[in-house]
């Protein structure tokens, strides 16, 4: 079961943070998060109105999540209320890949640049760390979001390949999209 320990943070504008496990019962809440956060900003893969996923669906995602030997789903709340989540979705039924986990984060625009980001994926690559199975971290970002960009280079990861013209924003603008990983193993 892959369930880490509550962490509590304070922002760079002074405001206290706790980053925690996924639980079931929070489903609504995560969903309510992800569509808030679509609206923000055109970083994410999902456009405002698309379908997420139903809130029985994401219950059983978050116990499947909770159930499994690696994969983790982990909250920043601030006053109880989901202000960024990062998850990281293993393969643990693939030989070939289940030293591999691919992560997916997301902050909502109110809190960026404060350090709930850094923290969250400090804790996540923290927990791998220290635990055995995870060697190599990958994840996908756009090119044009060079502050998340910094954020991973700045926790080792690396880039490791370009798609060109990958997404089309709905400016009609095309964004590259760039491939990195982390390497934790030996």
């Amino acid at each position: 079961m892959a369930i880490v320990e509550p962490k509590k943070i304070t922002t760079s504008k002074g405001l206290d943070i706790e980053i925690v496990s996924a639980q079931p019962e929070e489903a609504a809440k995560v969903l309510s998060h992800l569509n808030s956060i679509v609206a923000e900003s055109e970083f994410l893969l999902i456009t405002p109105g698309e379908t997420i996923m139903t809130i029985d669906e994401e219950k059983k995602y978050i116990q499947k999540v909770n159930d499994s030997k690696n994969a983790l789903f982990l909250l920043a709340k601030y006053n109880h209320e989901i202000i960024g989540l990062i998850t990281a979705r293993t393969f643990e039924h693939r030989k070939k890949l289940d030293h591999n986990c691919d992560l997916g984060m997301s902050v909502s625009q109110e809190f960026w640049g404060q350090g709930v980001g850094d923290a969250a994926l400090g804790l996540l690559v923290d927990y791998y760390r220290k635990s055995k199975g995870i060697e190599k971290f990958n994840l996908e970002v756009f090119s044009s979001n060079i502050k998340a960009r910094s954020l991973y280079k700045k926790h080792g990861f690396v880039e490791e390949s370009l798609e060109i013209k990958k997404y089309k924003l709905s400016s009609g603008e095309y964004v590259d999209n760039i491939k990195m990983a982390l390497w934790v193993g030996k």
